[in-house]
């Protein structure tokens, strides 16, 4: 991490930080530091890693979400609740309760330690199809392997989407695009998959007198 934290940028001039980003940019000399590894405490007891990358970063990051997330969003599936513009868990919650009102049940899932296992070449294929810029990719790649400080020490980030990271949520949604897709296409007639992020509630409904055949494994 570079040490510089949102009052220094404050005192020292918002003005003069943005500018001296967007020079490096332009220049090509931009490069990000390493995120630093935070722990935060689950309800289950364990701890959640995040990644938290610095000031500079952190403000490049969003800068790029608000260029490419229209891209993506145009594509995104309706099932699909989570880190998106006005959506919501609450909304996702009330699709489920509304499917339980009419007699259907949920089965709740979520993918294990996801943004840590996102297989970071698949990720950028997939971002391929819909950014062709070489500079944003570029940046996207960079964000992804500029490894993680802990305790001290520096180690590589070969797999994972840093948690924490402003870009993270909407890489994590291109990811999972995949599901959502796949699911329409396969799976519509039997049932809909609500999702908030790696977070899914496929909506299913009880044949009477038949068996509850398996459509999603956890």
């Amino acid at each position: 991490m570079d040490g510089i934290t949102i009052k220094d940028v404050e005192q020292e001039g918002v003005a003069q930080f943005l500018s001296q980003i967007g020079q490096d940019l332009k220049a090509g000399k931009y490069r990000p530091s390493p995120v630093l590894r935070v722990y935060i405490p689950k309800s289950d007891g364990r701890q959640r890693p995040l990644g938290i990358p610095c000031v500079r970063d952190r403000v490049v990051q969003q800068a790029c979400k608000i260029v490419i997330e229209p891209i993506f969003e145009a594509n995104f599936q309706d099932n699909s609740y989570g880190f998106r513009p006005k959506r919501s868990a609450q909304q996702a919650v009330k699709v489920v309760r509304e499917a339980l009102v009419r007699g259907w049940y949920v089965v709740d899932a979520d993918i294990q330690s996801y943004f840590d296992t996102i297989d970071q070449k698949l990720l950028m294929t997939l971002v391929e199809r819909r950014v062709s810029d070489r500079r944003v990719l570029k940046l996207l790649r960079q964000w992804l392997e500029a490894g993680v400080l802990e305790n001290g020490g520096w180690s590589a980030s070969e797999i994972g989407s840093p948690q924490g990271g402003v870009v993270s949520p909407l890489l994590a949604n291109v990811y999972l695009h995949v599901l959502d897709m796949y699911w329409t296409e396969r799976y519509s007639s039997l049932g809909k998959l609500v999702r908030y992020a790696d977070d899914c509630a496929p909506r299913r409904l009880i044949e009477k007198g038949g068996s509850r055949a398996e459509l999603y494994e956890r």
